[in-house]
């Protein structure tokens, strides 16, 4: 960002303050004092970078209590702040009213939520406050914030510039999926159990459906062969039965006939008998004497011819009962068989039939169950195609995750991005002082020959590796300095954020006039060589003056601080 004015409204010490960047290059802040005889301390000039801090993160030196930042005697208090980015022009307002709410304001951005803004200023700018305070913005008193941080604090700062923070949420939201993917594997693993078992007793059906269904097969063929057995046993008994029938009739219709003619002929001859019984001694027809002896001739006649009628009556009644016993011994002889036949062809066909419709009935319901079985497969098919899919993610996601992991990608950017942060660290730090050598470890080898992350700066000069502790206050301020500067420029190269504007609010009293020369002549250098358009040197270092030609004074007298 290429700042372009800053105004500070009931800030500190500042009633109404605006300050004006119109041109590139290295701006000096000094100050006097003259409510202490023109000392240049406590005029105002770090609550500029003070409320430079304040409008972009709301945070000072003094909190966020509202009460320490605002003017004495006012009620509220505002900063604003006009800046370049990518050549596009943003404002950005924060303002605060004792009892209300702070309100911020990003012309850019239509919320009013103020984390909402707050978080788009933050990824507009691409820098969170930590990361902006360690490498842009060199604090009064606390230039070597980042030397002193911890282990952990320094490398999240590094992780932050390099941008591979990001790469934990990935790595989280990867981790999070895996973990969702299986809670749902191990609920839908059981149906994995419930298919086999499903499938094995589909199977098993099936099996018995067609064994059953080839029997029920066999059984029709059989029930048809049977019909077929039946139909032509039918057919021979209905051949011998009209045989047998017609011969009873014809039998029965001869012994009718013989029998009624004889029975009349036998009628007759008893009349005739009766008759010669009733004669008279004359003839009631001719007239004539009948004598004894001639009736008795004629009686014996009748009953002789009687008698004879009799006997052929018997002999065609015996005669028909050996014909019809005949026939009855046709009738048993070949016609019993036959309908014996019949009747077991019936009652094996029963029986059989009776077979058949229990396995057609098994089969149907054999049928029911495997339709049932099926389509219960068909459901647990998706289910199963539903553990393959999550199989395979929770395969991917094990891989990003471990991708997106500490020894994944954010590993490799580190490791690719340390030497460059100590070559520029070193350029800046040995243009002033040539025997020091700042280098960043990010492990450290154990004894089993496996390494661990162990983030560290290790310096040394001419007298070898020291402690941090153990440099000068000037070496210190050299020290802390590249690792700020160098911080920002691969701020800028890494993480895409467009860093035009280096803030240090300095005094320079720890060096000595030589490494002064040396420091002012590496703010040109960083400026006409890493894409800082404008520099900010706060310092009570009055003799500076002859250095620059963008001068800001900040006085203060009993109003309060002002810009000459």
């Amino acid at each position: 960002m290429n700042i372009k004015t800053i105004k500070l409204i009931n800030f500190l010490s500042h009633s109404n303050t605006k300050i004006s960047f119109n041109s590139n290059g290295i701006f000096l802040f000094l100050g006097e004092n003259h409510e202490k005889n023109g000392d240049s301390n406590g005029a105002g000039k770090s609550s500029i970078v003070d409320a430079f801090l304040w409008c972009l993160y709301g945070e000072s030196r003094y909190g966020k209590d509202l009460a320490k930042i605002v003017k004495l005697g006012e009620s509220e208090v505002s900063v604003n702040i006009e800046f370049e980015l990518n050549n596009i022009d943003y404002t950005i307002e924060r303002r605060k009213k004792k009892d209300t709410s702070t309100e911020l304001v990003c012309s850019a951005f239509q919320g009013t939520n103020l984390k909402d803004t707050q978080n788009y200023i933050e990824e507009l700018l691409k820098l969170n406050s930590d990361t902006f305070k360690n490498s842009t913005c060199l604090l009064q008193g606390e230039s070597d914030s980042f030397s002193k941080l911890s282990q952990k604090e320094a490398k999240d700062i590094i992780l932050n510039i390099l941008n591979v923070k990001e790469y934990d949420e990935l790595e989280k939201k990867c981790k999070e999926k895996l973990h969702e993917d299986k809670n749902k594997l191990s609920e839908l693993t059981p149906y994995i159990t419930i298919f086999n078992t499903n499938s094995n007793e589909l199977d098993n059906k099936i099996k018995i459906y067609n064994e059953k269904n080839n029997k029920l097969i066999e059984t029709k063929q059989e029930l048809q062969n049977i019909e077929h057995s039946i139909n032509q046993n039918e057919i021979k008994l209905q051949e011998k039965q009209n045989l047998f029938n017609e011969k009873m009739k014809q039998l029965k219709d001869k012994h009718y006939a013989l029998s009624q003619t004889l029975k009349i002929k036998i009628e007759n001859a008893k009349d005739l008998l009766r008759n010669a019984q009733s004669l008279t001694k004359e003839c009631p027809t001719c007239k004539q004497e009948v004598s004894k002896i001639y009736q008795q001739n004629l009686e014996s006649c009748f009953e002789s011819l009687l008698k004879s009628q009799k006997l052929e009556l018997q002999r065609i009644e015996d005669n028909y009962t050996n014909k019809f016993n005949l026939l009855n011994l046709f009738y048993n002889t070949h016609i019993t068989p036959i309908l014996n036949t019949k009747n077991s062809y019936t009652s094996n066909y029963n029986s059989i039939y009776n077979i058949y419709n229990i396995l057609d009935k098994e089969l149907y319901s054999l049928q029911n169950e495997i339709n049932k079985l099926k389509e219960n497969l068909s459901k647990i098919e998706q289910v199963k195609q539903n553990i393959e899919m999550l199989s395979k993610e929770i395969k991917i996601y094990g891989v990003l995750a471990e991708t997106f992991g500490k020894n994944g990608i954010p590993s490799y950017i580190i490791e690719n991005a340390i030497p460059e942060l100590e070559l520029i660290v070193n350029n800046i730090a040995q243009k002033i002082n040539s025997e020091l050598y700042i280098a960043f470890n990010i492990t450290k080898q154990l004894k089993s020959g496996d390494t661990r992350d162990d983030f560290r700066i290790s310096i040394r000069d001419s007298q070898g590796e020291r402690p941090y502790c153990g440099y000068s206050g000037g070496e210190k301020f050299i020290i802390d300095f590249s690792i700020r500067v160098g911080l920002s420029i691969l701020l800028t190269k890494r993480n895409k954020a467009t860093i035009e504007t280096l803030i240090i609010d300095e005094g320079l009293g720890s060096l000595d006039n030589a490494k002064i020369e040396k420091f002012l002549e590496i703010l040109n250098y960083i400026q006409n060589n890493y894409g800082f358009k404008k520099i900010w040197l706060i310092t009570h270092v009055q003799d500076l003056q002859s250095y620059f030609n963008n001068i800001i004074v900040i006085k203060k007298d009993d109003r309060g601080s002002y810009v000459d």
